[in-house]
């Protein structure tokens, strides 16, 4: 009763081997999007990610005091 599955598990093994291989050329003409920044290079003068629209952001002088209305 073994030897049904001897040819199909070589099929599938044949078959995983062939997808791997057609896959492998169309994955190494990606265009990876990965950028790495060095924080702590010197004289790197970076745009900033958002623009202050008013004055600068400041503190709120007190406690806001919000509560969930279930209605």
């Amino acid at each position: 009763m073994t030897a049904p599955r001897l040819p199909i598990a070589t099929l599938l093994a044949a078959l995983v081997l062939a997808l791997a291989a057609a896959v492998a050329p169309a994955r190494a003409q990606e265009v990876t999007d990965h950028v790495v920044l060095d924080a702590d290079a010197p004289g790197v003068v970076r745009d900033p990610k958002f623009l202050y629209m008013f004055d600068e952001p400041v503190r709120w002088p007190g406690t806001i005091a919000w509560r969930y209305n279930p209605a």
